[in-house]
């Protein structure tokens, strides 16, 4: 009989083995055993819990033979695709699953970096996932990763500040705007407002919610023309250049990229974040889970109740020149169960895929975001273009010099539209 493996988990960082730009996490150790084994090398995401080790430990335990070796994501989006890439690209057979956001599909399935999973994995597996959700990872009709987390914009505000000066949570991003300057008036916080604004997708994702909420959007839907140099566009970039002058947002906004908000937001003397799901386990980390209140995103004036989420995440690719293929697919249904699911909600406090944990009472009393998540307006960034790298980049870059004050609201339109279309043309 098999013997059970222990997870060690070693108190000093120092005896962890970096590869890559990622971590790997010691533990996953096998112990004497009769029967043969697999090792799976996993790229993958952590927030500081058990998460990690608690879902290797369950899936290793329903599948006797196969072992994962699991490597924690040390960077932002940005830099984790430009490790892989570089991987892949030189057909390495390791990672053998890897993460991969949701704004990459297009990338992975024109370079085939990822395995067609439409191909691999029964639609059994898929029914209890948002089809918004799978769309996201979806290019041309291949389904390139299954969802591991999902995230989508919303805002986040500090229940006692508000309470002091007896304010209401905002509906438009006028309000938050004057209610900040308020409070800051009253002396009840050092900021206002702070959200993302280095040259990172966190920015792209923030953008797009804002230009959909003043009722436009940055790339036309065929996704063959820029559309972001209009007046929807310039009230979303005007709105945010105010926040800066005004000073409800501080000038290093343009340095904030993931998770530099939230920690600001979590020192305590911040009124609002304008964040996404996965900011929630910084309010874990704080033990201020009683202390903030999470709720839809403002919108502009005239526009629907609520504003948009823009859609992101991460999910589980498989590498097509990974040599263990079979253990990949059964890895990758694993982590589309209901028990994998309810450990990235309740335990690495990440938004779930699953609709069904996504309404659990359990999970939503612990994991605000994710009771919001089934009734927020969600909206895709426009990852499906081929050129998606090149689209982000003029968003981004950008929306951070509007915010850097070195170029203006509308010559920084005109410049991201020109960028977007030899973008779009390129590819």
């Amino acid at each position: 009989m098999r013997k059970s493996k222990g997870l060690r988990i070693e108190a000093v960082a120092l005896t962890m083995t970096c590869i890559a730009g990622f971590t790997a996490l010691p533990g996953v150790v096998a112990t004497a055993s009769a029967a043969p084994t697999t090792t799976i090398v996993w790229y993958t995401q952590q927030t500081g819990t058990p998460m990690v080790p608690d879902l290797v430990k369950l899936f290793e335990s329903e599948n006797p033979g196969i072992l994962v070796d699991a490597h924690i994501n040390l960077g932002t989006s940005n830099v984790t695709r430009a490790i892989y890439s570089a991987d892949l690209a030189a057909g390495s057979s390791t990672p053998d699953v890897y993460i991969e956001d949701q704004t990459w599909p297009a990338e992975a399935a024109i370079n085939h970096w990822a395995v067609n999973l439409n191909n691999v994995i029964p639609k059994s597996y898929l029914t209890g996932i948002g089809s918004e959700l799978l769309n996201g990872y979806t290019y041309k009709g291949e389904l390139i990763g299954i969802p591991f987390f999902t995230d989508a914009m919303m805002l986040y505000y500090n229940k006692d500040i508000l309470a002091k000066a007896h304010l209401p949570v905002p509906t438009t991003w006028e309000q938050l705007s004057s209610e900040a300057k308020q409070l800051q008036n009253m002396k009840l916080c050092k900021y206002g407002l702070v959200y993302f604004g280095a040259v990172t997708e966190a920015t792209t994702m923030w953008w797009t919610s804002l230009i959909t909420d003043a009722g436009g959007a940055s790339v036309n839907p065929s996704g063959t023309k820029a559309t972001v140099d209009s007046s929807a566009g310039l009230e979303a970039m005007t709105w945010l250049r105010s926040t800066v002058t005004s000073g409800i947002t501080p000038a290093a906004v343009s340095t904030f990229g993931n998770p530099d908000p939230g920690n600001v937001f979590y020192e305590g003397s911040t009124a609002f974040l304008a964040g996404n799901a996965y900011q929630w386990p910084g309010a874990v980390a704080a033990h201020m889970q009683s202390d903030v209140g999470v709720t839809f995103d403002p919108t502009f004036p005239g526009g629907p109740p609520h504003g948009a989420a823009a859609t992101g995440g991460a999910a589980d690719v498989i590498n097509p020149y990974s040599k263990h293929m079979a253990a990949d697919i059964k890895f990758v249904e694993f982590m589309t169960s209901k028990q994998a699911d309810e450990i990235v909600a309740r335990v690495g406090h990440l938004a779930p895929s699953l609709t069904s944990v996504q309404d659990d009472p359990v999970v939503d009393a612990a994991n605000p975001p994710a009771a919001l998540l089934p009734k927020l307006t969600l909206v895709n960034r426009p990852a499906q273009e081929d050129n998606y790298p090149g689209v982000t980049q003029a968003i981004a870059s950008n929306v951070n010099a509007v915010l850097a004050g070195t170029e203006t609201p509308a010559g920084a339109l005109a410049k991201m539209s020109s960028e977007i279309n030899a973008a779009l043309k390129s590819s």
